[in-house]
């Protein structure tokens, strides 16, 4: 969710007033209680502006992290590129992986979710048949997720990524289908499920293949490939 913001600045044509406001918008909503403001308007060089941009939203996401976790974060020591850390890369003048950074400082440590909130995060899930829905064949089930997605701003043409507001829904169902596997003692897809960065760009149609499961990608939804096996014991942890 952080690269698209930086997506969205990168696209931004011309640094012009409203597109800047749109930007400076999106960055509050992410930052609300922010020590460093949005910047609507500059006059500074866009290169200087840009790292300036980057590396407000750098300290701002170190902030954040560290409320959450209830300690302070070292960033410097995650490697983003290469040996590099954000700073580094950022005063390299490229774009860092924002995103990677916050799922290293914070999604990797998130404790577990407990059995039973997993299960009621599912069942709600598969409530509403235009979100998530199961469909049986004589080898598999096939889930099919909705996962509304867009161009992926600042990339190479073609490359899509979630919308913002599916993000948080798309990653709690996979985190779901995680805490389901490791009971079903498939510790290898829990583990591939638990790391997996939904936030990612991808090309529609791409296939991910792991141990047990295949996650497929397309414009509007996904589908969440499990062996039939699989897909009954699912049924039977949600309670369907």
């Amino acid at each position: 969710m952080y690269n698209q913001l930086i997506g969205q600045f990168l696209a931004a044509e011309h640094f012009s007033t409203t597109d800047m406001d749109r930007v400076a918008k999106l960055e509050a909503t992410l930052f609300p209680n922010a020590a460093r403001l949005a910047c609507r308007r500059s006059s500074e060089s866009r290169l200087r502006y840009r790292r300036a941009f980057l590396k407000r939203l750098a300290a701002n996401l170190v902030d954040k992290a560290s409320t959450q976790i209830g300690e302070r974060v070292d960033e410097t020591r995650v490697q983003l590129d290469g040996p590099r850390n954000v700073w580094q890369v950022i005063d390299a003048g490229q774009i860092p992986d924002l995103d990677k950074l916050w799922h290293v400082l914070v999604a990797s440590k998130a404790q577990p979710l407990p059995i039973e909130q997993a299960v009621s995060v599912l069942r709600s899930a598969f409530a509403d048949n235009t979100n998530l829905s199961m469909r049986l064949t004589r080898q598999l089930g096939i889930l099919r997720l909705a996962a509304p997605s867009e161009p992926a701003a600042g990339h190479t043409p073609g490359m899509r990524w979630l919308c913002a507001g599916a993000v948080d829904r798309v990653n709690l169902v996979l985190t779901g289908l995680a805490v389901f596997a490791k009971r079903s003692g498939e510790l290898a897809m829990a583990a591939c499920l638990s790391e997996f960065r939904v936030d990612a760009p991808f090309v529609s149609p791409q296939r991910r293949a792991f141990p047990g499961v295949e996650i497929r990608q397309f414009n509007e939804q996904w589908e969440i490939r499990l062996h039939r096996e699989l897909a009954e014991r699912l049924a039977q942890f949600v309670g369907t």
